[in-house]
């Protein structure tokens, strides 16, 4: 082959690199004709996580591995001329990434405390491990630990050290205690020695403190309307009698402790909350003197309604990350074996939703987030930025965070079902100013409105519990036909539209193509919902997806009497037309209106079943449907009306402009000072400051003799202009209106 590129790289093993440390290694390959450059990209397996082709090197930093891991991969060499490849040879490479840390001990070798034989004690080993992920267990190597002492394998030694007897049985004696831990990783392991002193308590000529000895068998959820008992053990190692008494929080009313024999039982009523949690606090003292007092022990008792109608919510409490001007799919759930909830904010509660955003009582959280953020410099100020060379940077954010608590009820039995959840959602400021969203909408006939009607009111093909989110206005299932026509425009004023429209605009007939579906998924590839959708025709469109020219000279046709039409003024020849396509309008409005974003919706830059991206296309989407029904709403569409949708006459008549910004951002300063829809009405149009007026709906214009047809029908002109509609025109003349018109409907026909 002509220009094969040639490796002097050899294959296989590349090396052992350390993690945390920058890498490169230069990949070498020629040319065979020795006149071209040489290009590499990976094209199967994968490289070291932070490491990337960068131009002829293999560069980055690599990510922590817990262990070694050897990374295998497939790198092309391309030999490319003029941006076209023209050659390529594969080869494939290994990396090795070695990154097992041995787990280090922090706690300094030897004693860790004086203790008395008295009361209680707790003390956390401290070690570390660079390998994150890597889960470090404690234990007993060698040795013993004083007697009431006991460790877990996170390093906490707690308890009341026992007092040793071994010459007189009323003195305690002191006693050190050595022994050996082990950390591990399950991997590699390090011992350290540690010792711990134990005094006696005796030698101070005081009474030893009580202890509770069962503090850690605090109980799990306990079942209401049901008998409860449990009894406290206290200690005081001189024989002391022990009280019991609590100093803080409450316990449930029905519930009594016994403040001699440590008793904790009652009957426990029954509740009507899925849930309540009590917390309190219980101090030992001894009788003889209530000035000796234990340490504080505190309990959480979770009393629960286990009787069926517990509540449990299915939705966690952060609920994810939203963009700001992006539409909401958040919802939050609760479940019940007997009761169907509503939802509501909290009455009383401190409740904060992203503005824009609206809770509705089918637990739909609903609404466009406000552009609106708070930031800093158009947001290039951030605050306490630290992270590796491989992370991403997480900035500290100011009111990004949104904390609300809600109530999950019944209206069966509100006081009986209701229950409550705190959750967040975090807004993510991509976009630093606002965006317009730019619409085109039909308006068919009368009877072709009647078959419209019939598929959007069939409630077996509309189905709501198929639809997404059918009660909100954003999903559920399209009122109008209506498309996307641009997105992400530069916040403008409503005289800077007009004028866009002032060419390639006005009244379109449009064909409805055949019925496909998509999906939309979220940022980790799950299927958040799927559309069932038409795509426009635009027949000033070829199949190849090429627009007829924005501009066309009348003076090139053939039949050059026919334009004789009206330019600035009656008298003044119109020597070109503008054709109407999609892309002229879109193009045309993004000429004189720039973009902002590349913001589409999110079914269109989903990755779809087959692994494709749909990208923009104008299509009219009929529902949205919960994941795994739209191809049954698809097949149910056909089977019921056929190819009848395909037949309707549609008409694009008007814009709608959604925008966000009208209220709160000044367009002259571009600064922020909530939102309104703007409909632009095409029927009546005016031109040269008034002086002419004009309607769209007329014949089609043909030339040679009749036997070419303008724009396939397309565009609207007129043959003979009435004076009805065109004010002290001659009707006996020809003419073409070209439609240089300001879509709105600000000024009647005269």
């Amino acid at each position: 082959m002509i220009h094969q590129p040639n490796w002097i790289t050899p294959p296989g093993n590349l090396g052992i690199i350390p993690e945390n440390n920058f890498y490169q290694y230069l990949l070498e390959a020629t040319d065979s004709e020795g006149t071209l450059p040489v290009s590499y990209m990976l094209i199967a397996g994968s490289l070291p996580v932070g490491v990337t082709i960068q131009a002829d090197y293999l560069k980055g930093v690599p990510h922590e591995v817990d262990e070694d891991v050897v990374y295998t991969f497939a790198i092309r060499a391309m030999t490319v001329d003029n941006g076209v490849v023209i050659g390529y040879k594969d080869q494939t490479f290994s990396i090795t990434v070695t990154g097992q840390d041995i787990p280090e001990w922090v706690t300094p070798i030897g004693e860790i405390s004086e203790v008395y034989d008295n009361g209680f004690f707790e003390f956390q080993f401290q070690y570390t491990d660079t390998d994150i992920n890597d889960i470090i267990t404690v234990s007993l190597s060698h040795g013993d630990l004083p007697p009431g002492l006991t460790l877990t394998s996170l390093g906490s030694l707690s308890g009341n050290p026992e007092p040793v007897y071994s010459i007189d049985p009323l003195h305690s004696d002191d006693t050190v205690y050595q022994f050996t831990l082990k950390i591990t990783d399950g991997k590699n392991s390090a011992v350290r020695d540690f010792s711990i002193s134990i005094i006696s308590y005796d030698d101070t000529g005081l009474l030893r403190n009580p202890y509770l000895i069962n503090h850690t068998l605090e109980p799990d959820d306990i079942n209401h309307d049901n008998f409860y008992a449990l009894q406290l053990t206290g200690v005081q190692p001189n024989d002391y009698d022990i009280r019991f008494e609590i100093v803080a929080g409450s316990l449930p009313v029905t519930l009594t402790l016994n403040p001699e024999s440590g008793w904790l039982y009652g009957y426990l009523d029954p509740i009507v909350y899925s849930e309540l949690t009590y917390n309190f606090t219980i101090e030992l003292y001894l009788a003889v003197d209530p000035l000796i007092r234990s340490i504080p022990y505190e309990f959480t008792y979770n009393i629960i309604n286990d009787s069926g109608y517990r509540t449990v919510w299915l939705t966690d409490s952060i609920l994810g990350t939203i963009e700001n001007g992006a539409y909401s799919t958040f919802y939050i759930e609760a479940e019940s074996p007997i009761f169907d909830f509503r939802y509501r904010l909290k009455s009383g509660a401190h409740n904060k939703l992203p503005p824009g955003l609206t809770l509705t009582s089918t637990g739909e959280i609903v609404g466009q987030v406000d552009f609106n953020t708070f930031m800093l410099d158009g947001g290039t100020t951030t605050f306490d930025q630290t992270h590796l060379p491989w992370e991403e940077p997480n900035p500290t954010t100011i009111d990004l965070e949104f904390h609300f608590t809600a109530e999950a009820y019944s209206d069966q039995n509100i006081s009986l079902s209701k229950t409550e959840k705190e959750f967040t959602i975090i807004v993510d400021p991509v976009h630093s100013s606002p965006y317009d969203v730019l619409y085109a909408q039909a308006f068919p006939g009368r009877e072709d409105r009647a078959l419209l009607n019939e598929l959007l009111f069939d409630s077996e093909i509309m189905n709501s519990i198929v639809l997404y989110r059918p009660n909100d206005s954003h999903f559920g299932k399209a009122k109008h036909v209506t498309y996307v026509h641009a997105m992400g425009l530069t916040p403008s004023t409503v005289p800077e539209y007009f004028e866009t429209f002032e060419k390639n605009h006005y009244h379109k007939k449009v064909v409805l193509g055949k019925i496909n579906t998509a999906q939309a998924t979220d940022n980790y590839g799950n299927v958040l919902y799927e559309v069932v959708y038409s795509e426009i025709i635009d027949t000033l469109v070829n199949p190849k997806g090429e627009s007829v020219s924005p501009v066309i000279d009348l003076n090139s046709l053939a039949n050059k009497a026919i334009n004789t039409g009206i330019g600035g003024q009656f008298n003044e020849p119109a020597n070109e037309v503008y054709p109407n396509s999609f892309i002229n309008m879109r193009n045309q409005t993004l000429e004189q209106i720039s973009a902002v974003s590349e913001t589409l919706p999110r079914w269109m830059i989903s990755r779809q079943q087959d692994g494709s991206i749909i990208g923009f296309i104008p299509a009219w989407v009929i529902a949205y449907t919960k994941p795994g029904h739209s191809e049954q709403m698809k097949y149910n569409i056909a089977t019921r009306f056929g190819d009848q949708l395909n037949k309707i006459n549609f008409t694009i008549d008007r814009f709608i402009l959604n925008s966000q910004v009208k209220n709160i951002w000044d367009t002259d300063t571009d600064s922020w000072h909530g939102s309104v829809v703007t409909t632009f009405d095409s029927y009546n149009t005016v031109v040269d400051g008034g002086s002419c007026k004009f309607v769209s709906h007329y014949d089609i214009v043909t030339f040679d003799n009749d036997t070419t047809t303008f724009d396939a029908d397309t565009m609207h002109f007129t043959n003979i202009v009435s004076d009805t509609h065109v004010r002290g025109i001659d009707s006996t003349k020809k003419y073409i209106i070209f439609p240089q018109v300001k879509i709105i409907d600000n000024d009647p026909v005269v």
